[in-house]
């Protein structure tokens, strides 16, 4: 049942309240207004006397609507400025109708509205092109709160491809297309190729000092008279770097007097 509202609406529009769906509904002929009463819930476009192409004006009441309905209205264009706001992180919009229009592309702006529950979006003229793939996925796999499919006509949306070809969206396919599947260009190769070089070259190198630690801890003190006795256990240690300095003299054969004085300051 639908009754009037006793609140003031704008010129050629109307105001009523609809118990089936609990919602205040303001209908406007035409255009979208320029404000809306604060009781609105749900915004409903219906045609009027001028050609309404496209709609990309910011309206600062979008956000807080509950539904939207601009369908049937011959709209060939939604700029992402209008999307933006049924879509922000605070917009209480869950309902969007933009069905039987004549849309030929779709911004993927509105893949991002989280906070849509329903949408309808058959009945456009949506243009075939490899740019459109990404709302196969997007067709059949986005879920409301409740776990049902957001895109509620998503079965029924098509493509065309020139006059005669049609495509179901949410079958359509690269190949159906001939398009490319996207590829890592070759600099990207390089690049990975690259680098997993260097993590394995890396992971060698760090293992093959961690092995050979005594060895390492040996050279620094040859090489840099800095020798690390902060170990508990004095004697273990000197035991790993005697240890250390037989196995680096015998690879690298330093003479008597070496081996004697360094073995003498371990």
């Amino acid at each position: 049942m639908i009754s009037v509202l006793p609140i003031p609406c704008q010129e050629e529009c109307t105001c009523n309240y609809n118990q089936v769906q609990d919602a205040n509904i303001l209908t406007c002929r035409g255009r979208l207004p320029e404000v809306v009463p604060l009781m609105t819930d749900w915004l409903t476009i219906v045609p009027g006397n001028g050609k309404m192409d496209e709609i990309c004006e910011h309206y600062p009441y979008i956000g807080r609507l509950y539904g939207i309905d601009l369908s049937k209205l011959n709209l060939e264009n939604i700029c992402d400025m209008f999307l933006d706001q049924i879509i922000a992180e605070d917009s209480q919009v869950r309902l969007f109708d933009i069905s039987n229009n004549v849309l030929q592309k779709l911004s993927r702006r509105i893949s991002e509205g989280h906070n849509l529950e329903k949408i309808w979006l058959s009945g456009n003229r949506f243009e075939c092109n490899c740019d459109m793939l990404w709302m196969t996925a997007w067709l059949v796999n986005t879920r409301n709160s409740a776990g049902q499919n957001t895109i509620q006509d998503f079965m029924s949306i098509k493509c065309y491809l020139g006059h005669n070809k049609t495509f179901k969206i949410h079958r359509l396919t690269n190949e159906d297309l001939g398009c490319q599947k996207t590829k890592v260009p070759t600099w990207g190769l390089g690049l990975i190729v690259t680098a997993g070089i260097l993590i394995v070259i890396i992971i060698v190198v760090v293992g093959t000092i961690m092995r050979r630690w005594s060895e390492v801890q040996f050279l620094i003190y040859l090489h840099f008279n800095i020798l690390n006795q902060k170990d508990d256990d004095i004697n273990e240690l000197q035991n790993l770097y005697f240890d250390a300095l037989l196995s680096y003299t015998y690879v690298h054969n330093l003479n008597n007097f070496c081996l004697a004085s360094v073995a003498a300051s371990i």
